[in-house]
């Protein structure tokens, strides 16, 4: 494949945002093109072209937003258009709806197509803005998911500290681990799930109380005897 790659979001805000298509997913248009979504993980997210069917190859990667790889297409550009699909979404907004029927009354089609567009594009990025935060999030939990350790306590046996909280293992079931809340017998509802790695693929519930104190030692870290 021959790749173009982008250190940042080249021309961001002209030539990538967000649509919504006729069945209710996102479809990101870069340069004029449409795609679709293929993968997302960690932030980094591939989207294919929608005439993929057809045998277009062309592939735009994205991270947190932002484009650092594409290819070409091997058809012609499509012809920009002002969507139904559009139309039907300001719909939604009826303050927004009134002022593109208006322009409709406009006589000049260049004046009308470019007020157009510069309202699409106002649309287009309040849902790029979404977009961007929620992939954001995806990828910050994704690296929480990650952050835990296996830690000693002073009188004896270990607990899993996983976003400064500990731990108990309690219970096993094929090949992951659940484990409670330290603090479960005091009504805290909060477990993870792990895999014999100890990674957590899974939480669930809420403390109800602060996190413990911790202390650094020779042998690691323990946590300080009644702060369990």
């Amino acid at each position: 494949m021959n790749f173009r790659s982008y250190t940042t979001a080249y021309f961001y805000f002209t030539e990538l945002y967000y649509v919504e298509n006729w069945f209710g997913n996102m479809t990101m248009v870069f340069r004029n093109e449409r795609y679709n979504k293929s993968t997302d993980r960690d932030g980094r997210a591939a989207w294919r072209c929608v005439k993929r069917n057809k045998g277009c190859r062309s592939v735009v990667v994205t991270f947190m937003g932002a484009v650092v790889q594409c290819t070409e297409h091997n058809h012609g550009q499509r012809k920009q258009s002002h969507s139904t699909r559009f139309r039907r979404k300001l719909k939604e907004d009826p303050e927004r709806y009134a002022e593109y029927l208006r322009l409709e009354r406009i006589r000049d089609s260049k004046r009308r197509d470019e007020m157009r567009r510069k309202m699409e594009e106002d649309v287009s990025l309040r849902i790029l803005a979404r977009t961007r935060s929620k992939e954001r999030m995806q990828a910050f939990r994704m690296r929480r998911k990650q952050n835990r350790q296996v830690i000693h306590m002073m009188r004896g046996g270990s607990c899993l500290l996983v976003f400064d909280y500990l731990y108990n293992r309690k219970r096993r079931s094929r090949d992951t681990w659940r484990w409670y809340c330290v603090k479960y017998h005091l009504g805290c509802k909060a477990a993870v799930l792990t895999n014999d790695h100890h990674v957590v693929v899974e939480t669930s519930g809420e403390h109800n109380h602060g996190t413990p104190k911790l202390l650094s030692g020779p042998g690691g870290i323990y946590c300080v005897p009644g702060d369990r």
